[in-house]
């Protein structure tokens, strides 16, 4: 599949030739594959560049096969746990669809409370470790019905496609009249690939291939809009604490909250910290809540 990302991005008014200019001369994982930043909305993008399926079924993605709610560290746990915590309620007596669900640990975790649950990945080994437990899971959207999920949830997918708009337009369908659609993305405002700070380390980590487009709350609400659904709320999430950020602007590494740095960490300095910067818009992470038109 081609790529579109420059394209559909030209065509909703978030870049182009004039405004666009070169923020990275490499991502992490690729030597000469340019990282492009529109300076008037401020989205990071790729170029018309596109890993390929083959890629999401093996790779990085294969490390993760065997893992499970009770084998969690952590981090991964508290990331769990802000999402069952936020948005586990709007699955309640729903039928709920987890697009790029992974080992669809979200949806293993809120199932009890749904009408049902299913989820969309593409590797086998998931599928099948989600069919013993119970949860249906399938590898295309297209094999679920139209017009038969209440609430779609996609967490870090959509900065994978090469053809958003398309998908979008496709989940549109799958959802009620009623329906709603959860997406979770990365942001290109991220505090650490700011002017402010300008973390060279940071940037060279977290540029990566297979992350064709780092929103903005502009252009996510854009690209919602193009696949047919009405944007109700976009909120600022920070996945890492202060410590994290202490650690790469003091040694240039991540795992900051992990060491020494994590005991500077509480829950008040951690949400404070969170609000501090989604007032300026500069949390790692941004959520958007949208309706099917």
């Amino acid at each position: 599949m081609q790529s579109k990302i420059t394209k559909t991005l030209t065509d909703l008014g978030l870049t182009s030739e004039d405004s666009r200019e070169l923020f990275s001369e490499r991502t992490r994982d690729k030597e000469n594959l340019p990282v492009w930043r529109d300076r008037l909305s401020g989205v990071l993008y790729i170029n018309d560049y596109y890993v390929g399926e083959d890629e999401y079924l093996t790779s990085e993605y294969n490390k993760d096969l065997s893992v499970s709610i009770s084998s969690l560290n952590s981090e991964d746990q508290r990331n769990l746990d802000r999402r069952v915590a936020a948005y586990g309620h709007l699955g309640k007596n729903k039928d709920v669809c987890d697009f790029g669900c992974g080992a669809g640990l979200f949806i293993e975790a809120i199932k009890n409370q749904c009408s049902s649950v299913i989820g969309v990945e593409l590797q086998a080994q998931h599928i099948s470790n989600l069919k013993q437990k119970g949860i249906h899971c399938v590898n295309d959207i297209e094999k679920i019905d139209n017009d038969s999920i209440d609430l779609i949830v996609s967490f870090h997918v959509i900065e994978h496609l090469p053809d958003p708009i398309s998908t979008l337009k496709v989940l549109n369908k799958k959802l009620r009249s009623d329906g709603t659609l959860l997406v979770e993305v990365p942001h290109a405002r991220d505090f650490l690939l700011s002017e402010m700070v300008n973390c060279r380390e940071f940037r060279d980590f977290t540029l990566w291939s297979q992350h064709l487009i780092l929103h903005t709350r502009e252009s996510l609400q854009k690209f919602l809009e193009a696949g047919g659904f009405r944007v109700t709320q976009i909120d600022g999430v920070q996945r890492y604490p202060l410590s994290n950020h202490f650690g790469w602007l003091s040694s240039g590494r991540p795992g900051g909250h992990t060491g020494v740095l994590g005991e500077l960490d509480n829950p008040s300095i951690t949400e404070e910290y969170e609000k501090a910067l989604e007032m300026i818009d500069a949390t790692d992470t941004i959520v958007a809540k949208a309706e099917k038109c």
